[in-house]
């Protein structure tokens, strides 16, 4: 995921002069003594010069009130379109996890079925044996009496 973060705002104006951004302090005899229009032409220089620091940072303020409303209004759809990827991912997750245990438990449940047909083989063939060794014991019993029955007759 990239972190997209907003460009940085471009650089400030170079500051003003000096002499624009301070004014002069008279005494009041000083003024007194100039015309009647001198400080109303310094208030004047003064507000003109606070105007073009203003004018300055318009573009500066913008940006940042532009980037702000925009940051407003698309973080929180950002993070919702994040959360909600992310609880389907969740979700993803806990459904495969279903699955493998699901197919875990038919794997064990196949695996406990084998055994009690492998015990059974084995039963059936022990089974098998013994009847096997009794048949041929009785096998064996009958074809001794056979063969005595015919020494008996042959008198051998």
């Amino acid at each position: 995921m990239q972190n997209s973060q907003p460009a940085p705002p471009p650089p400030p104006p170079p500051p003003l002069p000096l002499k624009e951004m301070t004014t002069s302090i008279t005494s009041p005899r000083q003024s007194a003594s100039s015309s009647g229009t001198s400080w109303q032409a310094k208030f004047a220089q003064g507000l003109a010069a606070r105007d073009r620091r203003e004018k300055a940072f318009d573009e500066i303020i913008s940006a940042y009130s532009t980037l702000a409303i925009q940051l407003r209004s698309s973080q929180p759809a950002r993070a919702d379109a994040e959360r909600a990827r992310l609880e389907r991912r969740c979700k993803d997750y806990a459904e495969e996890a279903r699955e493998r245990e699901r197919l875990l438990q038919k794997a064990l449940d196949e695996q406990v079925a084998q055994e009690l047909e492998l015990n059974m083989a084995y039963e059936r063939e022990k089974a098998l044996k013994e009847d096997n060794a009794e048949l041929l014991d009785r096998w064996m019993k009958l074809k001794k009496k056979e063969a005595d029955e015919m020494n008996l007759a042959s008198q051998w």
